[in-house]
């Protein structure tokens, strides 16, 4: 790893302005600052983190993370959550979880300030679209404690970062790989219940990319239903006895399997893509009965905001950007992951 003389050099400036920005202190031009950060980011340098580690256990950091209940998407977070809290145990980090329902923003807005009772000076939250929440979360900032966003952001609030996902990106992945599946296909998609516009954004640009490069793919149904097993079974038997002629469905954000029962109850096969439901669905990836899984990489949602606190308040290293976007994964039988 370079030294601080190195970058310095390379940066064409004292070895006091890098150490100033690596560890977040003042009297840097921003300009500056700027360009120190993304040269230590394409370097990949990272302060003597075993050195660092005994000043972070006499800190005692405690952190809080705020989770969407029964969310399917959100196994996959609360995997990275948990891989990181473990990691972070080991520099005496505590990380405090609180689950709410999904859009409940008094729920969410209760965590906050639970959380702030136990004495974090970090959290991380799916922000709903809700001005008590930008409120809070701008309060929260003056009193000392940074906001790490996920999975949906507040712009313009003092949050630290945001991590998550192009859905427009993902939406034409999710397209182009249908398309090459099944070119001349006859396509449904069925979506979990929309509650924030990712759904529809994400839908949108699917059917946008499979308009214009695979024309001949007719796309028949859209339709949306509740997650539970009961609906998700009942909507696509009867989608499958309505049109017949579909021979590849699209699952958005539905993590039930009452819908892949009702496909393999059908009197025809039909091809299945999933979105983002790793997790529950290992197995039928492995069978064959899902063909392919494309993931916005939902474990990093879990991972990378309490590593962004970490360093902040650990290392004294500000994020380098304003927004994390994750990739997006295809996912078939062959390169599965049993960590995920």
């Amino acid at each position: 790893m370079l030294t601080i003389k190195e970058i310095a050099q390379i940066a064409g400036v004292s070895r006091g302005t890098v150490d100033r920005v690596i560890n977040n202190r003042e009297g840097v031009n921003p300009q500056t600052a700027e360009r120190i950060r993304q040269i230590l980011d394409s370097l990949n340098y990272s302060p003597n983190v075993a050195g660092q580690s005994l000043a972070a256990r006499k800190k005692s950091l405690k952190f809080g993370v705020i989770l969407f209940n029964g969310v399917g998407f959100f196994s996959s977070i609360e995997n990275g959550i948990q891989r990181k809290c473990q990691e972070l145990a080991n520099y005496g980090v505590t990380v405090f979880q609180r689950y709410i329902n999904y859009n409940d923003v008094n729920g969410l807005l209760k965590a906050m300030e639970e959380l702030k009772e136990e004495g974090v000076c970090g959290i991380v939250i799916p922000p709903l679209a809700d001005l008590r929440v930008a409120e809070q979360i701008d309060q929260f900032y003056e009193s000392g404690i940074k906001t790490v966003t996920y999975y949906c952001d507040i712009e313009h609030t003092k949050r630290l970062a945001y991590v998550g996902s192009d859905n427009y990106e993902c939406g034409r992945v999710i397209g182009n790989v249908m398309g090459l599946i099944a070119p001349d296909g006859v396509l449904a998609i069925v979506s979990g219940r929309w509650t924030n516009a990712i759904h529809p954004e994400r839908v949108e640009s699917c059917m946008q990319k499979m308009k214009q490069d695979y024309p001949d793919t007719r796309i028949i149904a859209d339709i949306v239903c509740d997650e539970d097993d009961i609906s998700a079974y009942n909507a696509v038997t009867k989608l499958l006895v309505e049109h017949p002629e579909v021979n590849l469905l699209l699952l958005n954000d539905l993590g039930s399997k009452g819908a892949l029962r009702a496909v393999q109850e059908a009197a025809f096969p039909v091809r299945v893509v999933l979105h983002d439901r790793i997790s529950p669905f290992r197995n039928e990836l492995k069978q064959g009965m899902v063909s392919v899984i494309i993931t916005q990489q939902p474990w990093v949602l879990g991972e990378l905001p309490l590593d962004i606190l970490f360093k902040y308040f650990a290392l004294g290293v500000c994020p380098s950007k304003d927004c994390y976007l994750t990739d997006v994964d295809i996912k078939v039988g062959e390169n599965i992951r049993y960590d995920l």
